[in-house]
């Protein structure tokens, strides 16, 4: 019996081309090599211009990321690429691997989180290392104040794969695969979470209060922690001058407490915690700010310090579909549905990519990325650092 692909019937290569988790890039190229893959597929007015474009489409209405888009957001990212179902899967895909999230993953990426002056890796076993200053954050003995070179961190038995990793000054927190929050360092304002004030923890400990909560992301800010859940909910500890924790109040925390405005009708996706100022992304695609409003840095147009989460609905957002934002010293970022990085806050030594050194009052738009459809964007004190494809 003769033959080849080329004879079997076109809604069997689109069962192939559906099941078998191809990237935009292998679509491609089966498009590029092969005539059957070039062929038009689809029924009026879902005609597509090859049955990898078609496949391409499927994968994008199944993805988890792009399921939170609106009707709107979807015609604009396509647009955006140029028509190009495969270019809109590799922004999916990639917005996905940057994200920092993890929701029972693999742990087969390496991961670094970078804090005042240590740094922390893990490499694809999810093992634990750390090297430079900052004592109890190092995760060894007393003793050791100081690694020249990388030093593994014993874990207890029960962390499971480390999935998601924050570092921050002098603390870090992690999450495992089983969705357990550990965190380790200086625990000023009982930033750890683990209720023994001010007595530094120099091994990973289990953050007991939300066992029953599993995490997908945790971030660590100057003296304070925020943890996202697995159904959207944000909890918070640790240092509260200034509002940062999103209680309504400026008093410390000992332990994980849930900041009220989300929950399963209002669920984070994403959250960021900066020096003294948390932002937060709803599945809704809406940007919440709170803590220290000095030099615009919450985005609401004022000095004001906010108690609680309050929406940023200047500069546009309140007609914006954002998925990820980025909260630093005294300004902040974030990245809408297209690719499109925003920035507002203090403008000290052009941290703020507009070309002045200024403070901007609401988010704007950085003309010079307006070309690149942005996947992420990371803050480390007064600079920012874009990533992007």
């Amino acid at each position: 019996m003769g033959g080849g692909i080329e004879m079997l019937p076109p809604c069997i290569l689109q069962d192939i081309l559906y099941n078998g988790r191809l990237g935009p890039v292998d679509l491609a190229s089966l498009e590029a090599s092969s005539y059957m893959f070039r062929a038009a597929s689809g029924i009026a007015p879902y005609r597509f211009k090859s049955i990898a474009e078609l496949a391409a489409h499927h994968s994008c209405q199944m993805h988890p990321v792009f399921e939170n888009f609106p009707p709107r957001a979807r015609l604009e990212l396509l647009a955006r690429c140029e028509g190009n179902w495969k270019l809109v899967l590799h922004f999916l895909n990639s917005l996905q691997r940057s994200s920092g999230l993890s929701v029972g993953g693999s742990g087969r990426d390496v991961l670094v989180a970078a804090g005042r002056y240590h740094t922390l890796l893990v490499d694809r076993k999810g093992e634990l290392y750390a090297c430079g200053t900052g004592g109890s954050v190092l995760g060894q003995n007393p003793a050791v104040s100081n690694l020249q070179r990388p030093a593994s961190i014993p874990l207890p038995a029960a962390a499971t794969r480390i999935v998601q990793i924050s570092a921050n000054f002098n603390h870090a927190a992690f999450v495992t695969e089983s969705g357990q929050v550990y965190t380790f360092g200086d625990n000023v304002s009982c930033c750890c979470g683990v209720g023994e004030s001010g007595q530094p923890i120099s091994k990973p400990t289990l953050v007991t209060t939300l066992e029953r909560n599993p995490c997908q992301q945790v971030s660590t800010g100057q003296g304070y922690t925020v943890a996202l859940t697995r159904n959207g909910e944000l909890f918070s500890w640790g240092c509260n001058s200034h509002g940062q924790l999103g209680q309504g109040n400026t008093q410390e925390q000992f332990r994980p407490r849930q900041i009220e405005e989300f929950n399963e009708s209002n669920p984070v996706a994403q959250v960021s915690a900066g020096i003294c100022h948390t932002l937060a992304v709803t599945k809704s695609g809406q940007l919440f700010s709170w803590g220290y409003g000095s030099n615009y840095c919450l985005g609401h147009d004022d000095f004001l310090t906010e108690l609680r989460p309050k929406r940023v609905e200047h500069g546009g957002f309140d007609d914006l579909f954002i998925i990820s934002a980025a909260a630093g010293d005294e300004h902040s970022a974030a990245i809408d549905s297209l690719g499109y990085v925003y920035t507002w806050g203090k403008g000290y030594c052009g941290a703020l990519g507009h070309g002045a050194g200024t403070d901007q009052r609401t988010p704007l738009v950085v003309a010079a990325l307006k070309s690149t459809r942005a996947v992420q964007v990371q803050q480390q004190q007064l600079l920012p650092i874009y990533i992007y494809i």
